[in-house]
């Protein structure tokens, strides 16, 4: 008998975080007895090759709508297909379309085109009470330049739809902002001036179960020194008072409902400040630098993929709460000095130390590595589980030591 059947676009992963919740979410959807096809470019699909699971890959730009909703149409058509979803940044939108396109349940192409455009975001939020910077639009150069030019006050320059902090950069009265401002636009056609919010970067991990959005975890987060923001470490949960919590997971839950997300995961950046939160970039996936991984440790026993299953199939029965005595989890980012990497060495060692949940290593000899402005040109990363937060920072510093990256 065959089975039901799943399109994934951008599940192929040859490598990284994006690999393992990959692999995860087959897993989960065989244990539900899903057939899982996979919709990715190329390149991506590599890893999956010769395996017996998924059952189909599908060499497709997972950014192309049309592309998307041409597959969705055809595979609807010789398949028993159940559900079609997405969870990298740049197959939101298409997975949207997809999903419509064969009358499915996934978030609705409005609502990914709303969260993806920062500006449109924003406005949205402010315009329903919630707390946002003030922003300004730009898609001449010179014309934000001037704009910041005559601020008296630090500024966010940042592209309107990228993420892992592409493009962003602080400037501060009296700077000159031509090279930020040159540097966004390579990544968008418009970019934004926003406030300087001064607060402790955090996000929140959830999921929309029976189209009710659920906090799973508070994380907080270190960034490089200003003026740039790459992210430097992850850890969860959150230092946060129970009250405090409460407060930041119902006002989440209210902003990710006030967007009209209505499925998958989620993941909403926010800082603490002493007014409160202020809410930053909204994601309908889960967050980057593996805390999918982080998420599932610290709740033992949850399938992150496989409820986000169940709730498309009407088969959710809700999330089961988190103990107190839940283990925590660390990220820890290598940046390496520029130049040319000549070795790498330690990697292995680093994975097989007790209590390490992930080791990824960005650059192999060969690579130039230039000065971190963003995520994506960070040299590796770390991911260490452990009693306590302390204990996992702690035990990711000793991970991430066994790690040497030689440049020449």
């Amino acid at each position: 008998m065959s089975r039901d059947t799943v399109l994934v676009f951008g599940g192929g992963g040859a490598k990284s975080h994006v690999a393992d919740w990959s692999a995860r979410l087959r897993e989960e959807a065989d244990r539900r007895e899903l057939s899982v096809e996979v919709a990715d470019e190329p390149a991506n699909l590599v890893g999956l090759l010769g395996k017996p699971d998924p059952v189909a890959v599908w060499p497709v730009d997972y950014r192309n709508v049309a592309q998307a909703c041409r597959l969705a149409r055809e595979r609807q058509a010789e398949t028993k297909l159940r559900a079609v979803l997405g969870f990298r940044e740049f197959s939101l939108f298409a997975t949207a379309a997809a999903a419509a396109e064969v009358g499915l349940p996934w978030n609705s192409p409005a609502s990914i085109a709303r969260i993806r455009r920062k500006d449109r975001c924003r406005r949205h939020l402010a315009a329903h009470g919630f707390s946002q910077p003030e922003l300004h639009l730009f898609d001449s150069a010179d014309e934000a330049q001037r704009f910041i030019g005559g601020r008296g006050s630090p500024a966010i320059v940042k592209p309107v739809d990228s993420f892992g902090s592409q493009g962003v950069c602080l400037v501060r009265p009296g700077e000159d902002a031509t090279a930020p401002v040159q540097h966004a636009f390579t990544h968008s056609p418009s970019i934004l001036v926003e406030d300087f919010i001064d607060g402790l970067p955090c996000s929140a991990e959830g999921i929309i179960v029976n189209g009710e959005p659920m906090i799973l975890a508070l994380t907080v987060k270190s960034i490089i020194k200003p003026p740039y923001f790459a992210t430097v470490s992850n850890s969860l949960p959150a230092p946060f008072t129970p009250a405090e919590a409460a407060s930041i997971h119902e006002q989440v839950a209210a902003a990710v409902a006030c967007v009209d997300l209505t499925h998958s995961l989620f993941h909403v950046e926010f800082f603490w400040t002493d007014g409160g939160i202020v809410l930053g970039e909204m994601h309908a996936r889960p967050g980057g630098d593996w805390i999918h991984a982080m998420v599932a440790h610290h709740r033992p026993g949850l399938e992150l993929f496989g409820l986000v299953l169940d709730d498309l199939l009407g088969m959710a029965s809700g999330v089961p709460s988190v103990s107190d005595a839940a283990p925590a989890a660390a990220s820890l980012a290598i940046l390496s000095p520029s130049g040319v990497v000549t070795r790498v060495s330690g990697e292995e060692d680093a994975r097989t130390m007790p209590d390490c949940l992930a080791v990824d290593v960005f650059v192999r000899p060969g690579d130039p590595v230039e000065p971190v402005r963003d995520s994506f040109q960070r040299a590796a990363l770390v991911v260490a589980s452990g009693c306590d937060v302390a204990s996992a920072q702690a035990l990711a510093t000793v991970v991430a030591q066994k790690i040497q990256i030689q440049v020449g």
